[in-house]
């Protein structure tokens, strides 16, 4: 039996709450716009890769539906979020990498999010230091739930998919 040496890690939701940030953000511009946004219809949407989010939301809202403008106004719910230091990370997710990291673990970031988001969290949040790759939406050509993030993790730390684990 291999041993799993290698844990893959996604950031929204899974090491910081920023989903409720996204879920807002989209009802609150949403109405802005006309639509009335539904909770579960975002949440049926958190971890989706943009493409796919778009086309789940213009499945249920219409061709017109403003995706773009809504995707960016997320950034801004974050990013106030950030700068106000009111984005904390969930529960046991700074010790999570700790151990990861003193238990010699190969880990890394795969994320459905794009560098602007990324490199925004990097530069507020100590906890990205730590992972040994980030691979983010920007870095493949298909996101989840295709597997190409977590293929290219897998590849820049040497790793088989015998030895990996994803936690999201």
């Amino acid at each position: 039996m291999n041993k799993i040496d290698t844990i893959l890690l996604d950031i929204d939701g899974t090491l910081i709450d920023s989903e409720k940030y996204t879920i807002s953000s989209k009802i609150i511009e949403g109405k802005k716009y006309g639509y009335d946004i539904k909770e579960e219809i975002v949440i049926n949407t958190l971890g989706m890769s943009r493409n796919i989010s778009e086309e789940y939301f213009k499945s249920i809202y219409g061709d017109n539906f403003p995706y773009e403008e809504l995707r960016i106004k997320r950034y801004d719910y974050i990013f106030e979020a950030l700068e106000n230091n009111e984005l904390e990370y969930k529960k046991g997710a700074n010790e999570l990498i700790d151990y990861l990291e003193q238990n010699k673990y190969k880990f890394a970031l795969v994320s459905s999010s794009g560098n602007k988001l990324i490199n925004k969290y990097k530069k507020h949040l100590r906890l990205f230091d730590k992972f040994n790759v980030i691979i983010t939406g920007d870095d493949i050509k298909n996101g989840k739930p295709n597997p190409d993030g977590f293929l290219l993790a897998m590849n820049k730390l040497n790793s088989t998919q015998k030895e990996i684990t994803e936690l999201k």
